[in-house]
């Protein structure tokens, strides 16, 4: 039912958006799932979508968003540099 959603979503992100992480977090599920199939079907290498479990009852979920090098490297935040 979200894959209309996501296919108009996916127009918006042309150009240099198109490199831009996306995450999709919902709990409408029974089960952890990391779902690559949308990502593959609308060919939007950076969409993850992530489905959680039991919503109320299961642990939290922390995302940490960080930047990264030409190589793929974590650049540190100010905070962790001490700078």
């Amino acid at each position: 039912a979200t894959r209309p959603i996501f296919e108009y979503m996916s127009t918006f992100m042309v150009g240099e958006r198109r490199s831009l992480p996306f995450l999709y977090v919902h709990g409408d599920g029974h089960s952890w799932d990391v779902n690559i199939k949308l990502r593959q079907q609308l060919a939007w290498p950076q969409m993850t979508d992530i489905q959680l479990d039991q919503l109320g009852l299961s642990d939290p979920l922390m995302v940490e968003v960080a930047a990264t090098d030409a190589d793929g490297n974590l650049i540190p935040l100010v905070e962790e540099t001490g700078n």
